[in-house]
């Protein structure tokens, strides 16, 4: 698996050890990426060489045995390119997608960064703190991942589903990979463990398109897929000068593994540009760890990887790494919070609904991730010719991240969602039209989810209220109870919720909202309906309350009625005639 075909001198990559000489293990100019080919084929490459074979059989994803391995390292690649190669414009950044850069080409911007990129050198090594961490106890490999039993979890034997012992031992690729995803995702760890740039299990978005191929359709490459969340030139952050002395500040000032930790004892903060290069948003080192290394073993890989080159079976950690404040990942969305400004959004509990798209969007009391805001622009210079602009309308965004109770990695979440950008020629309003009605379809669905599971507890729990004549939902009655039966509304409506925007984004969104939304609303009523039925199983009337049920149903027809509470949340209701018109619904 190694290849010692090296991109600068070998002499920069020895190391001495018992009298020795060996090759350090690079991640510049190492085969360390498992990636799957179009064909099927699984091939180790360095990074400089994600492009080749791109007209017959390209690369189509990284191949790690786990996602957010898979996840994290795509974002070092997104990283390496950006510090080395960012577009200067949107028809440069063009250019680059329709032809891809050779290998030669990529190996050539790469080359400068080989030296900050050793993982087990005796000096600096990548993602790694400068100092040997000599005193720290050795910890197990296995408590790199970031859904590892912790410590008092293994000691009061609680660990029920993720079982201690599980890792012993992880070959130098998938030590480096669980490394980069830990700096990455850090999640709390106790006192002075730092949390990420982004805090513990931040939410990424990337644009993942999808290219026209005359022999193989429509397909998403690795190159595609990094390439299309690269941040443009800044001049406040341009790129690495391959010419700079290697004992030059702004070196460690992007890769802080390059000169001693600046420590957050006292909860001192690093902030960007004062501190740190803007760069470095893609290279941060929250943790202070260093891997121990078995050069020569026989141990085999906990998860099947090549161990020729040697393993990790432990690491050594102290606390109080750098404690960012003040940064914007260009990966994730962001929201407003009133007592600390922008926060990054974090993956939430339960099941994904149409209703999360909206923050991940930008569309919800916040700001879109940078790379969302610059992609109109992109795809643009593109054309429709080049890239498939139904598939970026139904899967065009690639939402994952994990999903955290402070320590405890409570799931994994990985989503493919639709992104619509604004029509090229569209006024500046459209988008607020856009929002406006999209807005308006969510909070309509929320509204639905709500009173339909409010009128399925009223039935089960309802007791007659002798003063109002009508059945009530006591306080006491289970607040999670048809929980399901909500959930399943979001995700059965979800197919019209996608066929409103595309409806909108194919017309005049100012003039064509009203027939979306009324369209949309007469989904929202028959499904509603109908999961009801289902869920009070109607047909065995004889056998129930008949009262409470007919009433629980008449407040649910009521509230998705054309003058009904739904209606209003869509601004579509019809006005009350002076005789009447019954009331809107039960509350939610």
């Amino acid at each position: 698996m190694r290849d010692f075909a090296r991109i600068t001198l070998c002499a920069m990559l020895q190391r001495k050890t018992d009298g020795r000489y060996f090759m350090s293990f690079n991640l510049i100019g190492d085969r360390w990426l498992p990636c799957r080919r179009a064909s099927g084929a699984r091939v180790w490459l360095a990074p400089h060489v994600i492009t080749s074979q791109f007209g017959d059989d390209p690369i189509l994803t990284l191949d790690f045995p786990r996602p957010d391995w898979n996840a994290a390292v795509t974002e070092l690649l997104i990283g390496l390119l950006s510090a080395t190669i960012p577009p200067h414009s949107a028809d440069d950044w063009a250019e680059r997608w329709i032809t891809p850069p050779p290998p030669g080409e990529l190996q050539s911007a790469l080359a400068p960064l080989t030296f900050a990129f050793d993982l087990d050198s005796e000096g600096p090594r990548c993602f790694q703190d400068l100092a040997p961490l000599e005193s720290a106890e050795p910890k197990s490999v296995a408590s790199l991942l970031i859904d590892a039993p912790g410590d008092n979890t293994v000691k009061e034997n609680k660990d029920l589903f993720i079982k201690r012992n599980g890792i012993t031992a992880l070959s130098l690729p998938y030590a480096a990979a669980a490394l980069i995803t830990l700096q990455t995702y850090a999640p709390s760890g106790g006192q002075g463990n730092r949390t990420s740039m982004r805090g513990g299990g931040p939410l990424t978005v990337l644009i993942s398109p999808r290219r026209r191929n005359a022999r193989l359709n429509t397909i998403s490459t690795l190159w595609e897929l990094v390439w299309s969340n690269v941040r443009d030139y800044d001049e406040d952050a341009p790129p690495i000068d391959g010419d700079l002395p290697h004992d030059d500040r702004r070196w460690s000032r992007v890769f802080p593994w390059l000169a001693g930790t600046r420590q957050s004892k006292g909860d001192i903060p690093t902030l960007p540009i004062e501190h740190a290069d803007l760069l470095q948003v893609y290279f941060a080192l929250p943790r202070r760890i260093r891997l121990d290394f078995e050069p020569e073993t026989d141990t085999k890989c906990s998860l099947g990887g090549p161990t020729d080159g040697g393993c990790v079976r432990t690491y050594r950690q102290i606390n109080y790494g750098t404690m960012y404040s003040g940064w914007r990942h260009p990966l994730s969305p962001y929201y407003v919070d009133k007592k600390n400004g922008l926060l990054p959004f974090h993956p939430q509990p339960g099941l994904v609904t149409y209703a999360d798209w909206l923050a991940w969007w930008g569309l919800r009391d916040g700001q879109s991730a940078l790379n969302l805001a610059q992609w109109r622009e992109r795809l643009y210079a593109l054309g429709a010719e080049v890239v498939d602009l139904q598939e970026t309308r139904q899967h065009g965004l690639h939402a994952f991240g994990f999903d955290m109770d402070n320590m405890k990695a409570r799931g994994w979440l990985d989503e493919r969602i639709p992104y619509f950008e604004p029509p090229q020629d569209a006024p500046p309003i459209w988008a607020q039209h856009f929002q406006a009605t999209v807005t308006q379809l969510v909070e309509a669905a929320k509204a639905t989810a709500d009173q339909l599971k409010y009128e399925l507890r009223r039935n089960q729990f309802g007791k007659w209220d002798t003063e109002k004549q009508q059945y009530k939902l006591l306080d006491t009655a289970p607040k999670d109870a048809f929980d399901e039966v909500a959930t399943q509304l979001w995700a059965e409506t979800q197919e019209a919720f996608v066929q409103s925007l595309d409806r909108l984004h194919q017309s005049d969104a100012q003039h064509a909202d009203r027939s979306v939304r009324t369209d949309f609303m007469k989904s929202l009523r028959s499904t509603a309906l109908r999961l009801f039925d289902g869920a009070c199983d109607i047909d065995s009337l004889a056998d129930q309350n008949a009262r409470r049920l007919v009433e629980a149903r008449k407040g649910l027809v009521i509230a998705l009625s054309p003058g009904g509470k739904v209606a209003v949340v869509l601004g579509i209701a019809e006005t009350k005639s002076k005789k009447g018109g019954g009331s809107r619904g039960g509350k939610s």
